[in-house]
């Protein structure tokens, strides 16, 4: 179910702009993004990996696949900009051999990027 729900994301942000598809951008406060992000993909039921309103937020890595396996983590910066405030979304995979000890390093997917940052500004009401 979850990949249904993905192809879906994918296939609704391939339909958004490509400038700034993969960022956010609302009139509230740092803070107020930060929490509010947060707080979605606590909900969502994410794995929250490292938090903080300055650096950012930085999920765990999620993996699928069968001999060849694909993690994937999630990236949100907040950037204040007077009273607004852009969140800008970055997904990066890895890859690895099953078995395999040692992953590929990360590569920034902008079609999970933007898919994210869609679903994500949905659910807040962006």
């Amino acid at each position: 179910m979850a990949n249904k729900w993905m192809i879906g994301a994918l296939a609704i942000a391939a339909t958004v702009s490509a400038q700034d598809s993969a960022t956010l951008s609302r009139e509230m406060s740092t803070a107020n993004a930060y929490q509010a992000v947060l707080t979605r993909l606590k909900q969502d039921g994410m794995d929250v990996k490292s938090a903080s309103e300055d650096a950012g937020i930085e999920t765990g890595l999620v993996e699928s696949g069968g001999i060849v396996k694909t993690g994937c983590y999630y990236k949100f910066t907040f950037i204040p900009d007077g009273s607004k405030t852009t969140v800008r979304v970055a997904a990066f995979t890895k890859k690895r051999l099953k078995g395999a000890v040692q992953w590929t390093g990360p590569k920034e997917d902008i079609d999970r990027s933007r898919a994210e940052a869609f679903r994500i500004q949905r659910e807040l009401g962006w």
